[in-house]
């Protein structure tokens, strides 16, 4: 044997002996979509009303209380999102959720009351000055046909995205600038809400916007906005998560959900809404062959795998159950803004060891005109983007490796 050959031998021994071998295995590469747990935004759209709106809102309900039974506090409305894209990066969020509005005709909610009841309340209230704030919709986009994204007509309508497509496009934006990053899910809620104000519009000569209603021809509308903005390859389907069984949960209890590491980059979308409109969809995707969007069906039913959850206190099965029995769940960490005004973290840490996957808040961040309460993993940095499921842990998962 040569000198050169000894000598390269000697050196592999050497890296053998410290170690230099195959690296060990990353348990995070075995994570399944299912086993983390990630904080999202409720109606991540939304900007709150301006001062003046708010404090005009006030002022009725105040006034004509025993008319407005049933009506939805003011102090309801004030909580506000940043941009989508401050929320997917800075704020780390990966679910999103959007309330949106048939308006086949553009124009429907083009011109809320809300400015110019504003105008009619102010002199009822001679000691301060009440301005509408400043144009919602400078581009006149609301004028155009298609579907319209906000949270009440007339009164909460301010939007980071004013159309469905907005929103989509800044999403994809986002993901395609971040390819990395956790599945974002977005859920949909299909809103027509008329609110009753009694006569009391009439005294101010407003007349609150009566909406479209939503049929199926409109959820495919909106099916093929997703398909539009995003190809089938960035979307997690839920043909995807089937593999050829006969319902979704067969697969899961077969197969499990899918591999994180593999859908990383992609998005997947969940409909809100139950009822009529639910039961049109999976007439038209029955067990969900073929459909866009997760369904919060019955957990006895074939296109069982998703469940809205809103208050992990109230569950049954509950959460945990759920999660165990291999369902996705989304639940909300507070609402109505009583959580941040009460500084009370009982419901938020309720959600975080409920196990469900997807955590909603409007306080990622603290409002500090209510208090210090805000939504991060307890335990680790602030800022986490995900962390290992409490309730399916698995052995060697760790958090801070699960990122972006």
């Amino acid at each position: 044997m040569s000198k050169g050959c000894g000598a390269w031998m000697l050196m592999c021994l050497a890296f053998v002996a410290i170690g230099c071998g195959p690296a060990p295995e990353d348990p995070t590469a075995d994570l399944r979509l299912n086993e983390i747990q990630v904080i999202g935004s409720h109606n991540s759209y939304k900007i709150k009303p301006s001062d003046g709106l708010q404090r005009a809102i006030e002022w009725v309900v105040e006034t004509f209380a025993s008319d407005l039974e049933g009506v939805p506090s003011p102090q309801e409305l004030e909580y506000t999102h940043p941009s989508i894209a401050e929320q997917l990066g800075p704020q780390g969020l990966r679910q999103l959720e959007l309330d949106v509005w048939v308006d086949p005709e553009g124009g429907l909610y083009a011109d809320p009351f809300g400015p110019g009841g504003v105008a009619t309340v102010d002199p009822f209230l001679p000691d301060e000055t009440l301005l509408p704030g400043p144009d919602f919709d400078p581009e006149g986009v609301m004028s155009e046909p298609g579907q319209k994204t906000l949270h009440i007509q007339d009164i909460d309508f301010r939007s980071h995205c004013l159309t469905f497509m907005m929103c989509l496009e800044q999403v994809r934006d986002w993901s395609q600038a971040n390819p990395d990053h956790l599945p974002i899910f977005i859920l949909v809620e299909l809103k027509a809400e008329f609110l009753d104000l009694g006569e009391t519009l009439a005294l101010f000569d407003l007349e609150f916007t009566i909406p479209e209603p939503w049929a199926l021809d409109d959820l495919l509308e909106l099916q093929d906005g997703i398909r539009t903005v995003f190809s089938d390859n960035e979307i997690i389907l839920p043909n995807d998560v089937r593999r050829g069984y006969p319902t979704l949960m067969e697969a899961i209890q077969a197969e499990g959900w899918l591999p994180l590491d593999r859908n990383r980059g992609k998005v997947w979308f969940g409909l809100d809404n139950g009822g009529s409109i639910l039961d049109a969809y999976v007439a038209q995707y029955p067990g969900l062959d073929g459909a866009y969007l997760f369904t919060s069906s019955p957990i006895d039913s074939p296109e069982a795998a998703f469940r809205k959850e809103n208050d992990p206190a109230v569950s049954d099965p509950s959460i945990a159950e759920l999660v165990e029995q291999g369902f996705l769940v989304r639940t909300r960490a507070d609402a109505d803004t009583v959580e941040s005004r009460q500084n009370d973290p009982t419901r938020r840490d309720l959600a975080f060891a409920s196990g469900a996957q997807f955590i909603s808040t409007d306080y990622r961040e603290p409002n500090s005109s209510f208090s210090p309460y805000s939504v991060q993993f307890p335990g680790l940095p602030e800022g986490t983007v995900a962390r290992c499921d409490p309730v399916l842990p698995l052995e060697g998962c760790v958090s801070e490796d699960i990122a972006p």
